[in-house]
């Protein structure tokens, strides 16, 4: 495991919702480093998503430091808080958020357009190709079954070659072997040197990562490695082995 990439230190966040205010998250302690595979695992309303959006630079916690590869995100300037979104940090969601309009390409060409180089569409079709998606690159969301579209929308946050890319709820939407495609895509991207940070209320996904951070009611409550980690490309092999008879 390399040196850290992200640390938060003593950081929550707070809210306010119909005239109450509440807390997120409180006192989390958190290290990721370089080219580390996390989930982080609770039900829903654990605080998962809101610790995702600080992780994203979405958002700014409450209270406590947040730091990127030793700089304080807080002291950026908003322009470096835009550069460490575009370029350092992808983000998927259970959702993909493509443009419907656009093609698979394009969607993933959409980062690469200020600063890409110009080699920038050849660039997005690679990643499409490693994603198991050449031959798709002009159809459009449409077009797509959702596991495509995932996979599309993980192409696309990865296409800048980020150090961290970070995925909530990714396979919540998918059947079982779009989930595994999906996980066996994001444990590609770990194996090449990225960190990776899974958000899943399901303790199945979270043994596709090599370490388990348990959230309760806005709190770390557990960190553990995985013991016993999955690997979906293999299941992805046996399942298509039994299928073919």
């Amino acid at each position: 495991m390399g040196s850290a990439l992200l640390t938060l230190t003593d950081v929550g966040r707070d809210f306010e919702a119909g005239g109450a205010r509440g807390r997120a998250l409180s006192d989390v302690n958190l290290e990721v480093a370089e080219g580390e595979m996390v989930a982080l695992l609770g039900p829903s309303g654990s605080g998962k998503t809101a610790l995702l959006n600080i992780l994203g630079a979405l958002d700014a916690p409450t209270r406590g430091a947040y730091r990127f590869r030793g700089a304080d995100v807080a002291a950026m300037s908003a322009a470096e808080q835009a550069e460490l979104r575009n370029r350092r940090i992808g983000q998927v969601f259970d959702v993909p958020h493509l443009a419907e309009h656009l093609t698979a390409q394009r969607n993933v060409e959409t980062p690469l357009e200020y600063g890409g180089g110009k080699r920038y569409k050849v660039r997005a079709r690679d990643r499409l190709a490693y994603a198991g998606l050449a031959g798709r690159e002009a159809a459009r969301p449409p077009q797509l079954t959702p596991g495509e579209r995932q996979r599309v929308a993980i192409a696309r946050a990865a296409v800048m070659n980020p150090y961290l890319v970070l995925a909530d709820e990714p396979t919540g939407s998918l059947d079982a072997h779009a989930a595994l495609q999906t996980l066996a895509l994001l444990q590609r991207l770990h194996a090449d040197g990225l960190a990776v940070v899974v958000a899943t209320a399901q303790p199945p996904v979270a043994a596709y990562c090599a370490r388990v951070v348990r959230l309760s009611d806005g709190r770390v409550v557990v960190e553990e490695p995985v013991r016993e980690r999955r690997s979906a490309a293999l299941e992805l092999h046996r399942a298509e082995w039994e299928a073919a008879g």
